[in-house]
């Protein structure tokens, strides 16, 4: 709210925040928008397929993904416009007229089969799949909460369970990634782990315990499986021990 003005004209905001996995209150912030006339975009790449979405009850007037995070070749995504919206797509790629003339080029034919056969195995398989991995999501956070000085980033009863993000206190998050070699890790997003600066979004939650360049976020997929949240287990306690013996923090 504090951050919409007279000049406002379209707000942006994640589905699900693709570090924390925190759902946003999108129904709130939709009726907020239609309150104020200004037009609602939502990024869901880390929505899609972790929960279930209603385009006819939610007021939203863009709504975009990137097909890789449901398992389709990378470069391929979508854009859903609303047809109640009074929103205007004006095209910045100019050719063919192909999309509807919203981006004219030679359509990737493979790229666009896949995405609509990960959609289909999506709606299959999704209820299925979430209980699989919200049984994998608790038991690792069972068993990371056996180490002292961590912290669970972001309201737990409020997220999607494929990513946990956690702060272990004492440690610098790169060190505990470069310790860890054969298991894939990251200290932020995928959008910016190759940057040392802290994370914006564990900055925001105000919390002093909860270092940013302590934090370390696991994804959990549908090709997780049980053995390997229990190697990381074994392996991640013993890590933690060795670095926390010779951290400066």
């Amino acid at each position: 709210k504090k951050k919409i003005n007279k000049k406002t004209i379209l707000l942006t905001i994640m589905y699900v925040n693709n570090e924390i996995g925190v759902i946003q209150s999108i129904n709130k912030i939709s009726n907020l928008c239609k309150k104020k006339k200004i037009f609602l975009h939502c990024d869901a790449t880390q929505a899609i397929g972790k929960i279930k979405i209603n385009l006819k009850k939610t007021k939203i007037d863009l709504l975009s993904f990137s097909g890789h995070k449901i398992y389709s070749p990378k470069g391929i995504g979508i854009l859903y416009i609303s047809k109640n919206s009074k929103i205007r797509i004006k095209a910045q790629i100019h050719g063919g007229g192909q999309e509807r003339g919203i981006r004219s080029g030679t359509l990737a034919t493979h790229q666009i089969i896949a995405l609509s056969e990960s959609i289909k195995i999506l709606k299959k398989e999704m209820k299925k799949e979430i209980i699989k991995i919200k049984i994998l999501h608790n038991k690792l956070i069972k068993s990371l909460q056996k180490i002292e000085e961590i912290y669970i980033n972001g309201n737990i009863k409020k997220k999607v369970p494929h990513i946990l993000n956690i702060n272990f206190n004492f440690i610098e998050g790169e060190s505990l990634m470069m310790s860890l070699k054969n298991i894939a890790i990251s200290s932020g997003s995928a959008c910016t782990s190759s940057t040392l600066e802290p994370s914006y979004v564990i900055n925001s939650l105000n919390n002093k315990k909860k270092l940013p360049h302590s934090s370390i976020r696991f994804s959990i997929g549908r090709y997780t499986t049980l053995k390997e949240i229990k190697l990381l287990k074994l392996i991640i306690k013993n890590k933690i021990i060795k670095l926390r013996n010779i951290s400066p923090l």
